[in-house]
């Protein structure tokens, strides 16, 4: 196993005292491996022994690794990530991804906070865009039949999601529930291709 393979190994499963030794005694690249596979696991600890070594594209490598962390469902990764993203259209960006890898597996507390970072960081470009344009947040919630994450990405009234996609994709799938809650939140909207 070469240095940079430990690296990964040590910062996956979390062994702080080996990670801290391979990175003292070996000059070594903290590769965006490494920073996704502890990322991925959960790791906040050896991210934060990570993060100062990394080479490269930085914000980049941050803002793959939040997104793997929100689709395994790790909050605290999330909320420790997510703010390291340094330029702000990147951390817009990121945001939206991990609303996206989020809301595709029903992680309802990452999906919230990273709402709340997206609203956040948006600029007059991003509010003259729609969610729907963004990301495909609310279809994957929907197609995974999370309610509750889908009930909180409609309540976010500033991301202008396309409610008429939603209910096809609703319709699509035979999801009463879904039809009637958007029904319930949109109760002027018609679409008559799809009632419940």
């Amino acid at each position: 196993m070469t240095s940079s393979e430990a690296v990964v190994a040590a910062a996956q499963s979390g062994r702080i005292e080996w990670l801290e030794k391979l990175l003292d005694e070996f000059d070594c690249d903290v590769s965006e491996a490494a920073v996704s596979a502890a990322a991925a696991n959960g790791q906040i600890e050896a991210l934060k022994l990570l993060l100062p070594e990394v080479d490269g594209d930085y914000d980049g490598e941050v803002a793959d690794a939040v997104a793997v962390a929100a689709g395994n469902g790790h909050l605290g990764v999330v909320q420790f990530l997510l703010p390291e993203v340094d330029d702000g259209e990147s951390r817009n960006d990121a945001a939206w991804e991990v609303l996206e890898e989020a809301a595709a597996r029903g992680h309802y507390d990452i999906v919230e906070f990273a709402a709340q970072q997206a609203r956040e960081t948006m600029d007059n470009e991003d509010t003259a865009r729609s969610a729907g344009e963004r990301c495909d947040a609310l279809a994957r919630a929907i197609s995974g039949g999370y309610f509750d994450v889908v009930r909180l990405l409609l309540s976010q009234q500033h991301f202008h999601w396309n409610i008429d996609e939603a209910m096809e994709q609703a319709g699509a799938i035979g999801d009463l529930r879904m039809i009637e809650l958007m029904n319930q939140l949109f109760p002027n909207y018609v679409n008559t291709a799809v009632q419940p």
